[in-house]
């Protein structure tokens, strides 16, 4: 591969040759390693079955498709392996995702994702067994328009019990992290700026603990917890200017019997005196209850509101 993009100037499209590399290393299980260089690819770059680890050693893959830069082959699976030090850029294309893949007990390190629609996407159908255990440590994904990281459908129960750990998401995507069943996750050292509509969606939250989050400019609300029970949330400080902003949503169903959330450790500040921000808000359906217990809550220049809403 040349690794030769620079815009404006001529430069080669490495995808086959880049497919070629993958497709031997995988056969071979032999890792795979980059060049630190800046790589134009055409189209989809496509991963297989396999334990392989992947070190981009802070190449670059630049691209201009309007699908997915990186995917895995439908129906086959990452498993134990690894892939870090990455960048993959877009060209801001509404439909465009920069990693799509299906892994279990699988790290993801030192990855930087920008200009996509989703910056990296977890998909579990066509996938045999349940895809648990993944680790995404120091990502940076930035400048997307739907989400940062996107991690299954609504709850799907299979992509469960991993761990999201010293990331930071900028720009504004309606999400930053969306999580279709965030049962067994853990979730700390994060920094979220912007996130057009809710920059926390978590879906079926069991056993969930979420650790030292700092957010800031969220625009409708901070954290939407569906199905919530059994989550800890502690050491948030929280700052948005938008109106009527509420930090946290927390729902549930009258199917789940217990029904408790700990809240501690949280500042919110709002700059806005005339429409101050309102830091807690409980939800439910049908008016049901939820034990949420806070400590330790301080609030500058706003009000906070805690009560049942629909």
């Amino acid at each position: 591969a040349y690794g030769d993009y620079v815009s404006g100037e001529t430069y080669h499209d490495d995808k086959n040759s880049i497919q070629t590399c993958i497709d031997y290393a995988t056969e071979n299980k032999y890792e795979i390693q980059f060049l630190y260089k800046t790589y134009y690819i055409s189209d989809t770059i496509y991963l297989k079955d396999n334990n392989s680890n992947i070190n981009g050693n802070n190449a670059k893959i630049y691209s201009d498709t309007s699908t997915t830069i990186i995917s895995m082959i439908d129906g086959d699976v990452l498993r134990y392996a690894c892939i870090e030090n990455l960048s993959i850029v877009g060209n801001d294309d509404e439909s465009s995702i920069g990693m799509l893949v299906s892994a279990g007990y699988t790290t993801f390190r030192h990855l930087n994702i920008s200009h996509v629609a989703t910056g990296f996407k977890m998909k579990h159908q066509s996938v045999p067994g349940n895809l648990v255990g993944n680790r995404y440590e120091d990502l940076g994904i930035r400048n997307c328009t739907l989400y940062s990281m996107y991690l299954g459908d609504s709850d799907n129960n299979k992509i469960t019990d991993g761990w999201i750990t010293d990331c930071a998401f900028t720009g504004n995507p309606d999400t930053h992290i969306y999580i279709g069943s965030c049962a067994g996750y853990k979730i700390e050292n994060i920094h979220t700026s912007g996130g057009g509509d809710i920059p926390y969606t978590l879906r079926n939250c069991s056993r969930t603990n979420i650790n030292n989050i700092y957010m800031e400019n969220y625009h409708t609300r901070g954290f939407n917890l569906l199905l919530a029970r059994d989550v800890n949330i502690s050491n948030v400080t929280a700052k948005s200017n938008y109106d009527d902003s509420i930090l946290f949503r927390i729902e549930t169903t009258n199917t789940i019997r217990k029904r408790n959330v700990n809240i501690s450790n949280v500042f919110v500040d709002s700059n806005d005196e005339t429409d101050p921000t309102n830091p807690v808000i409980v939800g439910g359906t049908n008016n049901l209850t939820i034990d949420v217990f806070i400590t330790n809550l301080k609030v500058a220049l706003s009000s906070y509101i805690l009560k049942p809403s629909n």
